[in-house]
């Protein structure tokens, strides 16, 4: 006999969820997430609570509520129930170890979680849990007191639940119960909240750690209670006294500015990757994986990335497309030595509820040098489809304060435009201007126009110096920056634009006025673009281009140029590594 499993069963056919707790805990997660997990089904309960020694949560909300009845730490909640039981239906009653009782009600209505309702009395309903049936603390049970039927809430029992309604318009608004996730954010905001009142450092820290204890589901840890007091007590001033000249000036002199040295570049990646937020887009299948991946390690490992200094800072990539699987491959093929502090998300994409702010918040509590967060891709987190210019500039600002705020560079990996336009290639990245205009720094990886086995990464920003880089990649599918012999040869606009139609298409077989109208060339004259592909056959030739020319129709004389090459535009990253690393 299994008294969990039994007592897990018992709360599903009464249609409230369970999950597993740690042995001799209240708190003690086993899932990565309670609130998301707890179930009614029964085979994944069976599987759960067989062979274990865990304890079982049991989840409120959703049609229960359980009073819960404090009786320690000079807290009398039945003192403070007793007035009203007397109005109560009967109901089934557990025990806690710490001679306390939970009175399970069926509810027709959505309660919230609620702490000191009265003394010594909390309230556990939606997005709360109680310990149940069977489990063990320090060798006491959670055992049935009053073995009644649960008992359907009644109008006394919803009054009471009401509590003593007491609104207070000054009180923060904040959940009584504090669910992780939210936790050190809301203790944080606390903390700024009692810091700009004046409130002494000694006090913060006394309602902080007792916020934590009696609030929090389940608590942080000490350390990271204290990362947070330290946080408000260093980073916010507490106001000044009555006394005080309330108005303060928010203003610098132009001239002493002008006369200032200037301030210690904060750039992660000096001339490079600014505070805020940085734009990096590419074709598709272009390797812009592979060049966040080594531009991240070299920012943990505090090197050099593409003969730039890197300071040493933390960075928390957010991978959105790739399996667990492509990333291992990708890390053991393509980085000699991986570095502490580069740290890797997989997550879905496309989620309503994807909130980057929340992320960096835990992220820094545990890794408080964190410097730069890459999302790869952007694209995958845009929950707006619209893309008006004010959308977009808003959209962008958002991150660009937000690495502000929190002294990060953000990056944010996007797609280009399908026609590239090599004449302004910045305009490449999708989406309008207002995309650009809202940000710190951009960065765009293409194709040398001359040599297809040279990327060229194009760099610009507010405060970063315009740059143009040219590297390869080697088997490892490492870049590394060359001086490329192509930067003074000239090539014919208009045969880049044929070329580039090509490649796009695959090939075209037709009239050169028509090819010349297809492919955006500025001069449709037949002669010229016949003139262009006859001069330059071995250049198509680089381009893996197959130039002929037809015999002669009673109509017109047709060209045929082909695309022959695997070129990797339409090949899978993958693809582009295993080719690179067989030759």
């Amino acid at each position: 006999m299994n008294p969990i499993l039994n007592s897990a069963l018992m709360y599903a056919q009464l249609n409230f969820k369970v999950f597993p707790l740690k042995v001799n805990s209240k708190n003690g997660q086993v899932l990565k997430s309670w609130l998301k997990e707890a179930t009614t089904d029964i085979e994944m309960i069976q599987n759960w609570f067989s062979n274990t020694d865990y304890n079982v949560g049991v989840r409120t909300g959703d049609g229960l509520v359980v009073i819960d009845i404090d009786n320690k730490n000079d807290k009398n909640g039945v003192e403070s129930i007793k007035p009203f039981l007397k109005d109560f239906p009967k109901t089934k009653i557990v025990k806690t170890p710490n001679n306390g009782w939970h009175m399970y009600y069926k509810v027709n209505r959505q309660i919230p979680n609620k702490t000191n309702l009265y003394e010594g009395i909390d309230v556990r309903g939606e997005h709360g849990y109680v310990v149940g049936i069977g489990s063990v603390i320090d060798g006491n049970y959670y055992f049935v007191s009053l073995d009644n039927p649960i008992a359907e809430a009644n109008d006394a029992v919803y009054k009471f639940l009401e509590g003593n309604n007491i609104s207070n318009t000054n009180k923060l608004e904040i959940e009584n119960i504090i669910e992780q996730g939210k936790r050190n954010d809301t203790l944080f905001r606390l903390g700024c909240s009692l810091q700009s009142k004046g409130v002494s450092d000694e006090m913060i820290k006394t309602c902080l750690i007792n916020e934590n204890i009696s609030r929090c589901k389940p608590p942080l840890l000490d350390k990271e209670v204290n990362t947070i007091i330290q946080s408000v007590i260093n980073r916010y001033d507490k106001p000044k006294d009555e006394n005080d000249n309330e108005y303060q000036v928010t203003w610098k002199s132009a001239l002493q500015m002008s006369q200032s040295p200037k301030m210690v570049c904060t750039d992660i990646i000096e001339s490079l990757l600014p505070i805020g937020v940085t734009l990096l887009a590419a074709p598709s299948k272009m390797g812009k994986t592979f060049l966040c991946m080594q531009m991240a390690n070299a920012i943990a490992k505090g090197s050099e990335f593409l003969g730039f200094n890197c300071k040493k800072r933390n960075v928390y990539y957010i991978a959105l497309e790739d399996s667990e699987n492509n990333q291992i491959d990708r890390l053991k093929n393509t980085i000699s030595e991986v570095a502490e502090g580069y740290d890797i998300e997989l997550t879905q994409p496309y989620q309503l509820d994807f909130n980057l702010e929340q992320k960096i918040i835990n992220y820094k509590y545990f890794h408080p040098n964190l410097g730069v967060v890459i999302i790869d891709t952007f694209e995958k987190i845009r929950t707006n489809a619209e893309r008006t210019y004010t959308i977009e500039y808003k959209e962008v600002t958002e991150y660009h304060e937000l690495g502000l705020k929190y002294n990060v560079a953000i990056v944010l990996v996007m797609h280009t435009v399908k026609n590239i336009n090599y004449n302004n290639v910045f305009a490449n990245i999708s989406g309008s201007a207002a995309t650009l205009a809202a940000a710190d720094g951009l960065m765009v990886l293409l194709r040398n126009q001359l040599n297809r086995n040279i990327k060229t990464l194009y760099v610009d920003g507010k405060g970063i110096p315009a740059d143009v880089i040219q590297t390869k990649q080697d088997k490892t599918m490492t870049y590394i920056r060359i001086e490329s012999d192509n930067d003074n040869i000239d090539i014919d606009p208009d045969l880049l634009s044929i070329i580039h139609y090509v490649i796009e298409n695959g090939k075209y077989i037709g009239a050169c006025e028509k090819l010349a109208v297809e492919s955006g060339v500025t001069n449709c004259n037949g002669k010229h673009i016949r003139t262009l592909l006859d001069n330059h056959k071995q250049l198509l030739e680089q381009y893996y281009i197959r130039y002929n020319v037809p015999p002669r129709s009673s109509f017109s004389r047709k060209v045929e140029l082909i695309f022959y090459g695997e070129d990797t535009l339409e090949n899978d990253i993958n693809d582009e590594y295993d080719e690179m690393t067989q030759k």
